[in-house]
């Protein structure tokens, strides 16, 4: 007599699929001879899929701070993760082994980052940087991961690139430099592409061919992309959303378009109003008062209110 068996409950669908990378009350605290510096102090964003995702502040705000504790690459000591969590594809990586660590990075997430001279080898070809991600990772010989590199400048659209894939970093301008080191990030075909201040030091003209570049890319490989700057005119047309950082604390997560239209904090109003604009020729240019507190023993109101918007709102028409 056969046994009636029970089916098993179909898969509910209504459960949203975990993010790309979810950061949950992610601390950061540097430890020196002159005390404890909390430079990150409760950061949580999400980035899916296809997403762009914007973290924006000011120089010392804790944006690039976050992103080497996401990829796991802080200097430790002086800087130590304290707490919260950094979940990729649902894995907490802040718990897992260094070995697992190194596999997600470059293969699966990985940085673009702010000056590229230094970041790249003045003594190694950049075919030889860009082969090596081949060699190590997927046991490539030399002479494919050389051919694999020349197919990645062409992506990148460096003119000539077979000519010039034995040149050395100095014989590029700044703007091909920060093209390889976008072809570099690129060459695993990660899920996830951190780009900190990736437009740095480059003139307008050439700004805005990078950030072309790393859009058109995005849209062919679907990956995430979180763009780290403090240019609010750099993200206006690539971001999704954006993250507004101040003292080591998101103060305002918005779509794009709504924080451009209806800034919430003060502190983003503020970074508005210090855009120069061309109907306030000849006026004074607004500057935000105060400087990012991220000692410890703050209390938990806005670090920004207590430096300056109790003493004085900034001016805003918009």
């Amino acid at each position: 007599m056969a046994t009636a068996t029970t089916p098993e409950p179909a898969p509910d669908s209504s459960t949203p699929a975990p993010a790309l990378l979810d950061v949950r009350d992610l601390y950061v605290e540097f430890r020196t001879r002159d005390g404890v510096a909390q430079a990150v102090n409760g950061v949580s964003y999400r980035v899916d899929a296809g997403e762009t995702l914007a973290v924006l502040g000011e120089s010392g705000s804790g944006k690039s701070v976050t992103a080497q504790a996401v990829m796991g690459i802080l200097d430790s000591p002086p800087g130590f993760v304290t707490g919260g969590e950094v979940l990729f594809r649902g894995r907490d990586l802040l718990k897992a082994a260094p070995e697992e660590r190194r596999r997600v990075r470059g293969a699966r997430m990985a940085m673009i980052f702010q000056d590229a001279l230094s970041s790249l080898n003045p003594v190694l070809s950049v075919g030889a940087q860009l082969g090596e991600m081949y060699e190590v990772h997927q046991g490539m010989k030399r002479k494919d991961a050389r051919a694999k590199a020349v197919e990645l400048m062409d992506r990148v659209k460096i003119p000539a690139a077979r000519s010039r894939v034995g040149d050395y970093p100095h014989q590029f301008s700044g703007g091909m430099r920060q093209r390889i080191m976008i072809a570099m990030a690129l060459a695993l075909e990660p899920d996830l592409i951190i780009a900190d201040e990736p437009t740095t030091a480059l003139d307008v003209t050439v700004q805005a061919q990078v950030m072309d570049l790393l859009a058109d890319l995005q849209r062919e490989y679907a990956m995430g992309l979180i763009l780290i700057t403090h240019d609010l005119g750099v993200v206006a047309d690539v971001a999704d959303r954006i993250a507004v950082m101040y003292a080591g604390r998101i103060v305002e997560t918005s779509p794009i378009h709504d924080l451009y239209k209806t800034p919430a904090h003060p502190y983003t109003r503020g970074l508005l109003d210090s855009i120069p604009r061309l109907d306030q020729k000849g006026q004074e240019l607004y500057a935000i008062k105060g400087l990012p507190d991220v000692a410890p023993g703050r209390s938990s109101a806005c670090h920004f209110w207590e430096e300056t918007v109790r003493d004085e709102e900034p001016p805003h028409d918009r």
